[in-house]
């Protein structure tokens, strides 16, 4: 290995070498600015080249690698927010310390100082979760092996502090959403501007879509004109989701939030009949051809900025409850549950990866579910001879009372 300086430019310039997978003696340069990034790049250079890294290699480097392996292997999602997670909590703590040397105490103060910051558990779980995968890294494609993440434990729920009160769903009722869809219906009708129509109308599909197929608004935004399949009984095929978080892009194509994401949704007549006008409407103002369009935008996604700027103001108009746009998906489910619809139909329709997970965000809607079972049983203790109360007899009539004072007096 060797870090110079070159004098035509000015640059440090890296080589390290290594022999392949023939036993044949190579090597590999790169040039970059500052000396500071060279021993960064060499660290890199060397693991990629030979598997093994310095244990003095600090945590930033080690952090870079990965970001740089990742880009084959993850989401460009998760990349964005590993690198974010990276940034922000992780790099200005660990980040000059040999990834070797970091101790448990250590990363138990770095905890500390995250509990003073104002994130929910399960946020500061995501981030422990990260550091942990840096040091899973180091061990497994970098030789490097330290178990001080795996020995501290994660962000833990005080078990002291009483947590009783459930975080509420927020969503429409049928009527509200009907109150809201007349609301947009007439704002269309009056409206002058054609251009302003053209956006209404996208909204109002957006939403219907959403709150009617229980969609997650990135999935309702990437359908094309081809996933929706017409028929006797019309359905929308989610394979995709839109991303505007990305730097760099206003929008991005990637696959849905999971394997179970990818589904074929039933979808009502009244949704099926909007959108078979709104796909006529668009194909005539875009002038674009079926294959080009966007279900709901058209010519592109519909930004979230301007789909909930205009959901806020039909909503003060209409004189309904303000909700997310996440929360259609919510309004979806409880008008399933109050439809009588079993909890592992809804995870399917959703697209949960376990009724488990469904379960626990969604259990609270079903009462007449649980009502009903306490009923039934209700019924069955009705139905037997009633018990007295001082004497209880068994099946076969004996007393199991006089039983139970002989037992205790022995």
């Amino acid at each position: 290995m060797s870090i110079s300086k070159t004098k035509e430019n000015g640059k440090w310039r890296v080589t390290v070498g290594y022999r392949d997978i023939h036993g044949k003696s190579r090597t590999i340069s790169r040039s970059v600015p500052t000396r500071k990034e060279a021993y960064i790049v060499e660290a890199s250079l060397r693991a990629r080249c030979t598997g093994r890294a310095d244990p003095r290699i600090t945590f930033a480097e080690v952090a870079e690698i990965f970001l740089e392996r990742a880009i084959k292997t993850l989401r460009r999602t998760s990349i964005s927010a590993y690198s974010t997670t990276l940034r922000i909590y992780l790099i200005p703590y660990f980040g000059r310390m040999a990834i070797g040397d970091i101790t448990t105490a250590d990363i138990n103060q770095w905890k500390a100082g995250i509990e003073e910051l104002d994130l929910t558990l399960d946020y500061r779980k995501r981030i422990f979760k990260i550091l942990r995968r840096m040091f899973s890294f180091a061990r497994q494609e970098l030789s490097i092996d330290n178990d001080a993440a795996t020995r501290a434990r994660n962000f833990r729920e005080d078990p002291n502090v009483v947590t009783t009160e459930r975080e509420p769903l927020h969503f429409w009722t049928l009527e509200e959403f009907r109150r809201w869809m007349a609301t947009i219906e007439k704002r269309i009708a009056t409206e002058k501007s054609p251009t302003k129509v053209l956006t209404l109308r996208k909204v109002r599909v957006y939403i219907a879509t959403m709150i009617l197929s229980g969609m997650r608004k990135g999935e309702a935004n990437a359908l094309l004109v081809r996933d929706f399949h017409d028929g006797d009984v019309p359905y929308l095929s989610v394979t995709k989701s839109i991303n505007e978080k990305m730097p760099g892009s206003s929008y991005l194509v990637t696959n849905p939030k999971t394997k179970s994401s990818v589904r074929d949704v039933p979808i009502p007549d009244e949704l099926a009949t909007m959108i078979r006008e709104h796909v006529a409407y668009l194909l005539d103002a875009t002038g674009l051809s079926r294959e080009e369009l966007f279900l709901i935008g058209g010519e592109r996604p519909i930004p979230d900025s301007t789909a909930a700027l205009v959901k806020d103001s039909i909503e003060r108009e209409a004189g309904v409850p303000h909700i997310r746009i996440h929360d259609l998906r919510h309004s979806y489910v409880s008008f399933l549950v109050n439809a009588g619809t079993d909890m592992a139909v809804v995870s399917k329709l959703v697209g949960h990866s376990s009724i488990e997970i469904t379960s626990k965000v969604y259990a609270h809607l079903y009462p007449k579910t649980m009502n009903s079972a306490v009923e039934r049983l209700s019924e069955l203790l009705a139905q037997e001879e009633p018990i007295s109360d001082n004497v209880h007899k068994n099946k076969n009539g004996l007393d199991i009372q006089a039983d139970l004072s002989k037992w205790s007096e022995q």
